[in-house]
């Protein structure tokens, strides 16, 4: 997961009705975030090769209302996937937006660290999201950036 900060009007056309931008320290975070779909199920059956997947979305952070209490939640911007059958269910029946690319990741273990690198090909291109874990794990801090950025239960679409 990348996070970065982006100014609230590039965001205006995306936040679902009744939700506004959530803020942290007055900042708007937009994340770019990869991860493995691992042992998927689509109503409780495994589909052949649509069990183990990549993933690569874009997506910022929403609070909204609900009777006097706030929810924070996730609008995604964009999912890219590298099966188009995967692209047309979540799109035909969740009004999800993915995208379908060529995508392929790596993934190496080692005993200190975990090198992750997600790729997806855009006009003849590669994009890379790269990081280098630090096996070790911490407790997250009450109140910090990573708190508040995981603490997004929900999923809203537009």
């Amino acid at each position: 997961m990348a996070n970065y900060t982006i100014d609230a009007a590039a965001l205006q056309p995306y936040p679902p009705a009744k939700s506004e931008i959530d803020l942290f320290n007055d900042k708007v975070y937009m994340s770019l975030v990869g991860f493995m779909f691992m042992n998927t199920r689509l109503f409780g059956f495994k589909i052949p090769s649509h069990i183990n997947f990549e993933e690569v979305n874009l997506r910022f952070y929403v609070r909204y209302c609900d009777n006097g209490q706030w929810k924070r939640g996730t609008v995604f911007i964009k999912e890219t996937v590298h099966k188009p059958d995967i692209s047309f269910i979540d799109n035909a029946i969740c009004y999800e937006n993915y995208c379908t690319k060529m995508m392929r990741h790596c993934i190496t273990e080692t005993t200190h660290e975990l090198p992750v690198n997600y790729e997806w090909k855009h006009n003849s291109k590669w994009n890379t999201l790269m990081a280098i874990v630090n096996r070790t794990a911490h407790s997250m801090i009450t109140r910090s950036e990573d708190a508040i950025i995981a603490a997004h239960f929900q999923g809203y679409l537009k």
